[in-house]
């Protein structure tokens, strides 16, 4: 059956997933004959999590049962239960051989792409924001912005996190508005919307925020292989750094204590090198669920709306497989092995000529998309100039000079100072 089809099985799936998660292991139990029917999801999820809950209320033998029915249906994935699969069956000496079987379960990907041309770099920041309009209205919706980009962007992720209880069946567009007015409703949300309102709200306060959706290593098979977060450039931290809205955290280095973004983690990931920590502002995380969400950092798409229409960047170093899940192709708009072009450091300022010889000018753009004006030191004077782009003129004659170009935002936006030397002539 296809997803989302059938509000009758949407209905007992959620159920089913609440129980799981609170561990009502008679009451899931009693569903079984139920989640049996659910073809797709039996060996994948409802077997697995039948044989924790026989195993926890003593039924040892109808426990392996059940896991062993999973495994010879394909079932692969034991991270999925954070470690509660291990808890309870780890300690037989049947455990070794059967997760040897899960591993041999994942097939090969259907497709693999080995090359590809990639273009030079376009240094285009396309971010998750909505229309002027609708972005206006939500920022009267959310809480106010504090004095810094990063104390914001805390205070933003634990808002959304705690805006609905998480639910991986329904889904919603790519509004804001449209989600928190069906949560008020009473209806839950994914991965998905709590990104699309956690990057749409740092955009209407001047933070600029885009969507990342991230897949596991083997994401061409199984369940529950991909994930979505926001990456967000932090002015004051001159970085950008991903901020998971479903589970209210984000990464950092482990002796730095700095926040990380996309580049550093999947990266780090694919070195196969020591998790970063995993920060809840919310929650504590256990160790078993960390690991689970660093699977995750193995393959991205940078994804930004333009219009209204998503847009996605996906980057991977080679080989790539874009299928998902054994039955969903992934689209993207460009593929590429080297993340340079999406990251240009904001904090730059282009320099260009213009004017002529005799009234020679600079000619001044800014990367940072909400920058609103650059201001020029010259010598002892400051100057302002406008930004997309700001035009500046030399004072003739000159001789031994510097300029300093600053870029700076309103205080309101979380004021951002820096620095560009067009060197001494």
């Amino acid at each position: 059956m296809m997803h989302g089809m059938n509000a009758e099985l949407d209905k007992l799936r959620s159920r089913a997933s609440d129980l799981a998660r609170q561990r009502a292991d008679r009451e899931l139990l009693a569903l079984r004959s139920e989640l049996e029917r659910d073809t797709e999801m039996w060996a994948r999820m409802w077997a697995p999590a039948c044989a924790i809950a026989a195993n926890g209320v003593g039924d040892r033998d109808g426990a392996w049962s059940l896991l062993e029915d999973a495994v010879a249906g394909g079932f692969c994935q034991p991270e999925l239960f954070e470690g509660e699969l291990e808890a309870a069956f780890a300690d037989d000496e049947r455990w070794d051989k059967l997760l040897r079987q899960m591993r041999a379960n994942i097939p090969p990907p259907a497709i693999e792409l080995l090359s590809w041309p990639c273009p030079s770099p376009r240094y285009h920041v396309e971010l998750f924001r909505l229309p002027p309009e609708p972005e206006e209205r939500l920022r009267r919706r959310i809480p106010s912005p504090e004095t810094t980009a990063w104390g914001t962007a805390k205070k933003l992720l634990a808002w959304v996190t705690n805006a609905w209880e998480h639910d991986g069946l329904q889904h919603a567009g790519d509004d804001a508005h449209e989600i928190l007015d069906r949560v008020e409703a009473g209806e839950r949300f994914a991965c998905v919307e709590y990104s699309t309102v956690l990057s749409q709200a740092l955009n209407a306060v001047r933070v600029p925020s885009r969507q990342l959706a991230l897949r596991t290593a083997d994401h061409h098979t199984g369940y529950a292989r991909g994930h979505v977060v926001s990456e967000a450039w932090i002015d004051d931290l001159k970085r950008w750094v991903v901020l998971d809205g479903q589970n209210g955290a984000f990464w950092c280095d482990p002796e730095s204590d700095e926040p990380l973004g996309l580049v550093e983690l999947v990266r780090r990931q694919r070195a196969g090198g020591p998790r970063p920590r995993f920060i809840g502002l919310t929650r504590d995380h256990a160790e078993s669920a960390a690991d689970m969400w660093w699977r995750y950092f193995h393959t991205a798409t940078v994804i930004g709306l333009h219009e209204g229409t998503p847009t996605g960047t996906t980057w991977s170093p080679a080989p790539y497989s874009p299928v998902f899940q054994d039955r969903h192709w992934l689209g993207a708009d460009l593929l590429v092995t080297d993340p340079a072009a999406l990251y240009p450091d904001l904090t730059a300022v282009h320099v260009g000529l213009a004017g002529s010889r005799d009234e020679p000018a600079l000619r001044l753009t800014a990367f940072h998309p909400y920058a609103v004006e650059l201001e020029l030191h010259t010598n002892d004077e400051v100057e302002v100039a406008p930004t997309r782009p700001g035009t500046w003129a030399f004072r003739l004659p000159t001789s031994n000079f510097r300029r300093v170009l600053a870029d700076r935002k309103p205080r309101s936006s979380c004021a951002l100072r820096t620095r560009h030397v067009v060197p001494d002539r």
